[in-house]
């Protein structure tokens, strides 16, 4: 929010772009010196808000009947990533390890109930694992 800086020494700012939707976003970021209001340093900052997507092919299955302990009844599909980077695609019913990160994840939201600060995490890569110091 503010801070000092002595003659020629710089500081490094980070800057978080969280976007809502699937557009273009520009913004203009100002700082002022405290002794010098009337002069502003503009930043401009743009991004792009990505939607994920990832398409079955078909998009519908029919399995037709099955009598009780016969042989299952099996049926393909393909996923395809029409996107430009990777994606990982998991099954939230059988993805134990999902099961166990959204449990932590969930632990956090009520210790952050009573902070109201936000928690920031580097992005993790489609594949990555998940934050140690979170799991911990």
């Amino acid at each position: 929010m503010s801070g000092i800086l002595q003659p020629g020494q710089k500081q490094t700012v980070d800057v978080m772009f969280t976007p809502n939707s699937d557009k273009q976003f520009q913004q203009k970021l100002t700082f002022k010196c405290k002794d010098n209001l009337n002069k502003i340093f503009p930043l401009n900052v743009k991004g792009q808000g990505i939607h994920y997507q990832v398409d079955a092919i078909p998009d519908t299955l029919q399995l037709g009947p099955v009598l009780p302990y016969d042989a299952s009844a099996v049926q393909m599909i393909e996923l395809r990533n029409p996107m430009d980077q990777a994606i990982e695609v998991i099954s939230q019913d059988f993805d134990n390890q999902y099961v166990e990160e959204e449990e932590i994840l969930k632990r956090l939201e009520y210790f952050a109930a009573a902070n109201p600060e936000p928690m920031y995490m580097p992005m993790r890569a489609p594949g990555g694992e998940f934050w140690s110091s979170l799991r911990e």
